[in-house]
């Protein structure tokens, strides 16, 4: 109740503009709540307004020690110090180092003292006091840190230094070359060589200081260039060896790919990616809005403990987790981090080449590739294409809003043997810990089994018909695709006869001169082990999973039907020959004797086991996965009667 008091009759003074009464109270208000970060900034407000700079530079000082992440804090301060007189200002700034000193470990405090460092090097003539100054800076923020804006104002202040480096180093070979010009002119030959070298190499020594302090600044003059490179959007079916492909490229000198597939979505508008990346926030330039927003949205990439939904990723958080990047390692025991400041310093240096107006989301897309190589401590320019996992199946809408951004964009697709492959998908979507699975009827209640079982079940029906009609029936898709550079690769290649597959593949993407590499041996992302999402026994080229041949889920009546409804997949990728005869056949027998709504063998042990539980199950809507397979069967069948001829596909099968 005192404090109220204390707090009204400040309130009072401000009304009638008597700063001084004011103060008193609002300090005397503070005495009593001193861990008030909200009563410490009126104090501070108040101090501005009766122009006792002192006093609220005092209470930001305070607020930095109790609450050290307040980068707005660090702002407040930082332009009140500039306010100062000489001597109040000198005195000001010791109470600051003491404060550091005390506090070694704040962040805030040093965020200041680094803020008021680089506003001094910019105040200076002295080339090498500046150069002192901003060393000194950039050290008092450690590259370990995880808070944002403290690693914003670190690569802020790198880039300064490294730009004044650069122009220091370019006047004083100015002044050089003027010297050896009046030299010229006394027709002096050995100083007309001499000097022009001379120039030539105290640049280069002044460069490679600066690449030595920050070796990021090498790569940023080839970026305009960088980006004319191929981007390949590689898409799958589900269970086709999608991530294995890509671990084996993750690392490879010339190919670029985020770890799984954290950008799915990234380029379709309607995620609105760039209105979500370059959200304002309060005194900050769009570059570091930028840097912030997108940390916040893919905090994931810098630690895959973290939870965050990604843009444009179409399901909700964990991402990283659930496809294993939480146990990497020989021992599965490491979590996929990323560097945070070299990621930022890259990027932020990349961005001071564009304005807000000019900058695109393509554009955003490779710098965000080429900061991630930089991170990992690798070459961003010996990259000569972005591998871009979707990993989903390329629809119509997929393909409109990529080749929109990318005109020149190739398609990848990987395939497996399609019954096989749709065995696995079932088999995972039936895991012991769904109280489904089908191997081993569980028995305990299960509050959520009916919506478990329907949506588990349409969601395996509904990948096997994308599968299908992306390869087959979509024949106005493909024949736009047509337009683009597209191809297949099967799975069974990559692990059966890896150094020829993976070497036209790497062509293809075009890579040039490609060759055999020691990162192609081992599934890696970012140099961390990778054992796969399931993190199974299958390592490497180990081929055993698909020399099992069919089987390994459905029963004999039901392989009979998967393998009628996939023929045409398997002869597209040369699984099968073509054989009309047992295509007429088999069509016949599945509409006459076996029947199209007769349930497959797996769907009646599905049903039964969700019926003890429900025995009105198929009376309810969860029936529809059973529903939508009766249509997607039919519409196969009826495809596969008018194209029996010729079976068309999304992308030529891209030879040994």
């Amino acid at each position: 109740m005192e404090t109220e008091n204390l707090l009204q009759q400040a309130e009072n003074a401000l009304q009638k503009v008597d700063y001084k009464t004011a103060q008193d109270f609002y300090f005397q208000a503070v005495q009593k709540n001193p861990q008030n970060v909200d009563l410490w900034l009126k104090l501070h407000q108040v101090s501005v307004a009766a122009n006792n700079f002192t006093g609220a530079i005092d209470c930001l000082i305070f607020i930095l020690k109790i609450s050290p992440f307040q980068d707005y804090v660090v702002n407040l301060a930082s332009d009140i110090f500039q306010k100062l007189p000489f001597a109040v200002e000198k005195s000001a700034r010791q109470n600051l180092r003491n404060a550091i000193q005390e506090n070694p470990e704040n962040i805030g405090l040093s965020m200041l003292e680094a803020k008021l460092l680089m506003l001094d090097a910019q105040n200076t003539d002295n080339f090498d006091y500046e150069k002192a100054l901003l060393i000194r800076a950039t050290a008092l923020i450690s590259a370990k840190s995880e808070f944002i804006p403290a690693l914003l104002i670190k690569a802020q202040i790198e880039l300064y230094l490294a730009q004044n480096l650069l122009t220091n180093s370019l006047t004083h070979t100015s002044i050089l070359e003027n010297k050896s010009e009046s030299r010229n002119q006394q027709n002096s030959k050995r100083n007309q060589k001499f000097f022009p070298k001379k120039s030539k190499r105290l640049i280069e020594k002044v460069q490679n200081e600066i690449i030595s302090i920050f070796p990021y600044l090498q790569y940023s003059c080839k970026e305009k260039s960088e980006c004319q490179k191929p981007i390949t959007a590689f898409f799958t079916t589900g269970r086709s060896g999608s991530h294995f492909l890509q671990s084996l490229l993750d690392g490879y000198p010339q190919v670029s790919t985020f770890p799984a597939h954290p950008f799915r979505g990234f380029l379709n508008p309607k995620y609105q990616a760039m209105q979500k990346l370059l959200a304002e926030n309060v005194g900050k330039t769009w570059q570091e809005n930028f840097i912030i927003n997108f940390c916040e949205y893919y905090a994931e990439l810098f630690d895959a403990s973290l939870k965050s939904p990604f843009i444009g990723y179409g399901y909700g958080e964990g991402h990283m987790y659930f496809m294993g990047l939480t146990k990497m390692g020989k021992n599965s025991d490491e979590v996929f981090k990323l560097d945070k400041l070299k990621f930022f310093q890259y990027l932020f240096l990349s961005l001071q080449n564009f304005t807000k107006e000019n900058i695109s989301l393509p554009m955003i897309f490779r710098l965000l590739h080429y900061a991630y190589e930089f991170a990992l401590d690798r070459n961003p320019p010996e990259k000569s294409c972005i591998f871009y996992h979707y990993h989903t199946h390329c629809d119509a809408e997929n393909w409109l809003y990529l080749v929109t951004a990318f005109p020149q964009m190739q398609f990848l697709e990987i395939s497996r043997e399609p019954v096989q492959m749709m065995e696995s998908h079932f088999k995972s979507t039936m895991k012991e810990n769904n109280p489904l699975q089908t191997g081993n009827v569980v028995t305990q209640k299960n509050e959520n089994l009916l919506a478990i079982g329907g949506m588990r079940l349409l969601n395996a029906w509904h990948q096997m018909s994308l599968s299908f009609e992306n390869f087959a029936y979509d024949k106005e898709l493909y024949l736009r695709c047509a337009c683009q550079k597209s191809a297949t690769i099967r799975l069974e290649d990559i692990k059966n006869n890896p150094k020829t597959a993976l070497i036209n593949l790497l062509k293809w993407l075009g890579v040039k001169n490609a060759t055999w590499h020691q990162s192609l041996e081992r599934e890696t992302f970012g140099d961390f082990l990778y054992a796969g999402a399931s993190q199974n026994k299958i390592k490497g080229f180990d081929n055993s999973h698909l020399k099992k041949g069919q089987g390994t889920f459905f029963s004999q009546n039901d392989l009979r039907i998967m393998n009628l409804m996939l023929y045409p997949l398997c002869v597209k990728f040369g699984y099968r020959p073509k054989d009309n005869d047992y295509l007429q056949k088999e069509i016949a027998w599945y509409e006459n004797v076996q029947k199209v709504e007769t349930y497959m063998d797996f769907e009646i042990k599905i049903i039964d086991r969700l019926k003890q539980d429900f025995p009105n199950f198929e009376n309810s809507e969860a029936m529809a996965p059973y529903f939508y397979r009766v249509k997607w069967a039919k519409r196969t069948i009826n495809y596969m009667k008018k194209y029996q001829e010729n079976c068309v596909g999304f992308a030529e099968l891209l030879g040994l």
